[in-house]
Formats: structure tokens, sequence, C-alpha cells
């Protein structure tokens, strides 16, 4: 993903326009979504990634790195995270 476009949708998720990361979350491709939140901290991220469907939060969660998986896996709370997977 071109940089412009990674700090964008940081800036865009950062901003916390619930209406318009919605529309981010839908439109964006997985991986560039999962390419912005890693910029973030996993506290910062799961907020978004919440306000996505489940499937939508699979598809995102299975570009993450795998170490940032782990870290976000911490903040997520458990009954969030097992819905995510099933």
């Amino acid at each position: 993903m071109p940089e412009s476009k990674l700090h964008e949708l940081v800036s865009e998720f950062s901003r916390g326009d619930v209406q318009e990361s919605s529309i981010r979350l839908t439109s964006e491709h997985p991986a560039d979504i999962a390419g912005a939140l890693q910029e973030m901290g996993p506290e910062g991220a799961w907020p978004i990634l919440n306000g996505a469907a489940r499937p939508r939060q699979a598809d995102i969660f299975g570009y993450l790195d795998l170490d940032y998986q782990a870290q976000l896996a911490t903040s997520i709370p458990r009954a969030d995270l097992a819905a995510i997977f099933m």
C-alpha cells in the first residue's frame, strides 16, 4: 500500500469519526486496514476493528502480523476475540 494511503487511513481512524471509519472498514481492502491498524497501538486499534461486522473483523485480523495479532488479542475482550474466530 502506498505510504500516503496508509497515513490517510491512520489519520481517518485517529480522528474518531465513527461514520467515516465505518465506511472505510467496509470499502477498503482488509490488508490496507490491517496496515493502518498496525500503525496504531492495540488499544487504539480495537475500537476501530470493533466497528466492523464480525466476518470483516476476521478478514482484517488475518492480515495483521502475527506479533501484532498476539498483542491485539491481549487487549480484546475474550468473548469478542472468540467471536472473530467462530
